[in-house]
């Protein structure tokens, strides 16, 4: 059984579920303290609200739509050694059930080069991820030293003063550097000439595109980098098959505690499911899922089975498993047996 470097995923992602008081509270049980924190309102409609630590608390985007960033007082008022701390804002801590997805970064100095350099950022070697907050100035070809030790296979850009889509790029489309998604919109894979130009173990290279690199404007920037057993940005076929067996299987190495997926084709939401969430007690298959490029509550009917290494659509249509169409995805998870060769039970 192979190893992997993360003992435990949720020592730097994990999935909480947790239900809102309309007040204050601090919600635990998150077994890290994030630097990226998501939040959707599960049981009922209202927006994604996104927070980090490189950019403040209280200051908040939202992942399904185009806007800059606002300031939210009530919203996530702190991060926390094993959670976040919570006002009573509607999209985050009403009466309702919240899903929140919390990655941890690490170190937040030392690092240098590069003709941009981060305003501020947390980085973890460990698990590969970095989130970073820059300024641009506008020229062409300028590079961000990002500090990871590996090459990023998925990146994600958000403009802060200016109205962009969020741009979600992959090592498994057909050209990281020229091909992009917008995961607050339904649309199908887009060319992108001037944006991420490339990607090393040391640096990423920007264009000078305005959801990257226009000058003055603030921007923030999310790196994965895969890592056996815990972290993949993948991508897989659909064959148009539904049923237990039919569906295309997709091999991540690890059992799937969160994916996020989008087909190339217009016109189909990206899709956002969770290992163990289901309408009902019984079953092994995931039947709530939730949009990341829509508002909307989470969705039910039996969509995907979620396996000790990888998953597979039970349903047949394009959003999907289209017969033929082609799928991005981002998983998080946990292999069973970590570098400490101790069999891992925390999955």
């Amino acid at each position: 059984m192979a190893y992997t470097a993360v003992d435990k995923h949720t020592s730097f992602f994990n999935f909480l579920k947790y239900t809102g008081n309309s007040s204050t509270q601090s919600v635990t049980g998150v077994g890290h303290q994030p630097d990226l924190t998501w939040i959707k309102k599960g049981n009922g409609s209202d927006d994604w609200a996104v927070f980090s630590s490189v950019r403040g608390v209280t200051k908040d985007l939202r992942l399904n739509d185009s806007d800059t960033e606002d300031t939210a007082t009530n919203g996530l008022t702190s991060f926390d050694s094993d959670g976040f701390s919570l006002g009573d804002w509607g999209l985050v801590n009403q009466g309702h059930i919240y899903l929140s997805h919390n990655w941890k970064g690490g170190t937040t100095s030392g690092l240098s080069g590069g003709t941009i350099t981060p305003s501020a950022y947390s980085i973890n070697t460990t698990s590969g991820f970095g989130v970073y907050k820059y300024t641009g100035n506008g020229s062409d070809n300028q590079t961000i030293t990002h500090g990871l030790g590996a090459t990023p296979t998925c990146a994600i850009f958000k403009n802060l003063d200016a109205s962009e889509n969020w741009r979600f790029h992959s090592t498994t489309m057909d050209s990281m550097f020229t091909k992009t998604l917008f995961i607050n919109t339904d649309g199908g894979l887009s060319s992108q000439s001037d944006g991420i130009k490339a990607a090393t173990s040391t640096t990423i290279t920007l264009g000078n595109g305005g959801a990257y690199n226009t000058n003055y404007q603030k921007y923030v920037m999310y790196l994965f980098c895969d890592k056996p057993g815990y972290c993949k940005a993948g991508s897989y076929i659909g064959n148009g098959v539904a049923g237990t067996n039919g569906g295309t299987y997709v091999t991540t190495g690890f059992k799937p505690k969160w994916v996020m997926l989008k087909s190339e084709s217009a016109n189909y939401d990206w899709i956002s499911f969770y290992s163990g969430l289901r309408s009902s007690s019984t079953g092994n298959s995931v039947d709530l899922v939730v949009y990341p490029n829509t508002n909307g509550a989470w969705a039910s009917g039996d969509k995907f089975d979620i396996f000790a290494n990888g998953f597979r659509p039970l349903i047949s249509g394009t959003e999907a498993n289209g017969d033929g169409t082609k799928y991005h995805y981002l998983a998080f998870g946990q292999s069973m047996v970590g570098s400490n060769n101790v069999i891992n039970t925390a999955i």
